[in-house]
């Protein structure tokens, strides 16, 4: 379980056929803003067996995240000292996003034009048409399509994205498929084993 602001537990992040967890947590209470600290990540084996260790956040740039900071979207209007300003969050207006479905080609059409010069890579999850804020599917930064398609700053990003690369969750299929979210993301770190890690 991931303990927080919110607890959530396993079940509501497990991607069975991935054999992951990826969580997206979000607060009623404060949906603009969000303290890095006192998060820890709690494992419980099949025999019981309990460990837990505190979340260490990474910031841009490789800072790690003082005792009582915090991440804030554009539209939060409290005091942002000691705050780090999240990435862009985009708008279908502000931002130029199109989003269609081409069942002849089996692929999604997508346009953006982030503004934010931090923002360098990027991904996206979709949705069904329900309330639930978990994502049903996802094309992750490194698919060929997007590796072929970086960002450009002033420029608009237009891709095509065959079904094929979209990674489905569960028992859903493509036709299931009513929403979108651009994931921006910075410039990654080095993770476990050799591998990367976006903020």
């Amino acid at each position: 379980m991931l303990g927080g602001p919110d607890e959530v537990t396993q079940e509501e992040c497990y991607i069975s056929n991935l054999d992951l967890y990826d969580c997206m947590l979000y607060s009623e209470v404060s949906l603009n803003r969000i303290n890095l600290n006192n998060w820890e990540v709690v494992a419980v084996s099949k025999l019981g067996e309990i460990t837990s260790k505190d979340v260490e956040f990474l910031l841009p740039g490789v800072d790690s995240a003082e005792d009582g900071e915090f991440i804030y979207s554009s539209l939060y209007s409290g005091s942002t000292q000691n705050g780090i300003a999240a990435l862009e969050a985009m708008a279908i207006a502000n931002n130029g996003i199109e989003f269609s479905s081409n069942s002849g080609s089996q692929s999604f059409h997508i346009e953006f034009e982030t503004t934010d010069d931090r923002a360098t890579h990027y991904g996206f999850a979709f949705y069904d048409g329900t309330t639930n804020i978990n994502y049903i599917g996802e094309v992750l930064p490194h698919s060929p399509s997007i590796e072929s398609m970086p960002i450009v700053q002033g420029q608009k990003t237009v891709i095509d994205i065959p079904w094929s690369e979209v990674t489905l969750y569960g028992k859903t299929k493509i036709a299931d498929i009513d929403g979108l979210h651009i994931k921006l993301l910075d410039e990654p770190i080095e993770w476990l084993n050799g591998g990367e890690w976006f903020n």
